[in-house]
């Protein structure tokens, strides 16, 4: 699995908003010496078409839930005519 990196192009989810574009700002990672590691969590600025917000500690999604979690763009296939 790729891990963020900050200036990353990011989906970011929630309850409230469609998907929406997101650039990662701050990364945490757990460090090597933790018992029980925490997932690694992001700081993104979330671009709206007003404006924007920033959100905190926002985890990866990796199952079904789908409120204030981000993801990978999808990669679009280059269609040419």
């Amino acid at each position: 699995m790729t891990e963020p990196t900050v200036g990353a192009v990011v989906h970011y989810l929630t309850y409230r908003d469609p998907c929406r574009a997101a650039i990662v700002t701050s990364v945490t990672r757990s460090q090597p010496y933790d018992l029980e590691p925490e997932p690694t969590t992001v700081t993104l600025t979330v671009l709206h078409p007003g404006g924007m917000s920033f959100a905190a500690g926002v985890r990866q999604q990796d199952g079904p839930d789908c409120v204030d979690l981000w993801h990978w763009p999808s990669r679009c296939r280059d269609v040419t005519t």
